[in-house]
């Protein structure tokens, strides 16, 4: 997406592959790179989605006109929004690659929920790389709760295991 080397209709239109270059799943405008991830009402209603559980750029910053759009957003961005732009960019293409090829349509609560379930993923395994999270185990603090950038692992690897008092039972 930031080289603008994904087949579009209008990158496939300039390199002699298509005769046409409007968007089929809008309908509206040329499928450039931008029109695709950002601008099309499809996505749009991902965007709106996201924007609702994630710190996302606007649409102003999104809808530069510059040929580095993409680069110049990544840059003046944290770690975390970087990353949380570029799972939405990719599960954008995603299903615009579904469209494409004939596949049923993805709803937005099934991305959003997709998303959200993945990133919180990749999360849990940044802040805690020692745990199993394979198999569904991880800090019981964190499970089902929305998580905070700012989790410190030196929190838990510095707790020990304490034996239950004489006569009781722990279950951990």
């Amino acid at each position: 997406a930031a080289r603008d080397a994904l087949a579009t209709r209008e990158n496939k239109r300039r390199r002699h592959l298509e005769l046409e270059n409007t968007y089929e799943i809008c309908g509206l405008e040329a499928e450039t790179t931008q029109h695709a991830l950002t601008r099309c009402p499809h996505a749009r209603d991902l965007w709106d989605a996201m924007r609702r559980v994630w710190d996302l750029p606007s649409d102003e910053v999104m809808h530069r006109d510059e040929p580095d759009w993409l680069l110049l957003v990544l840059q003046d961005l944290d770690d975390t929004r970087r990353m949380l732009l570029l799972m939405l960019l990719w599960r954008v293409w995603y299903v615009r690659n579904e469209l494409t090829h004939e596949k049923p349509f993805i709803p937005i609560e099934a991305s959003r929920r997709f998303l959200c379930s993945y990133v919180e993923t990749l999360l849990l395994i940044k802040h805690y790389p020692n745990e199993d999270l394979t198999k569904g185990k991880q800090p019981a603090g964190l499970a089902g709760q929305k998580k905070s950038s700012k989790c410190e692992q030196s929190e838990l690897s510095t707790a020990e295991w304490e034996p239950p008092p004489e006569g009781c039972v722990k279950l951990n």
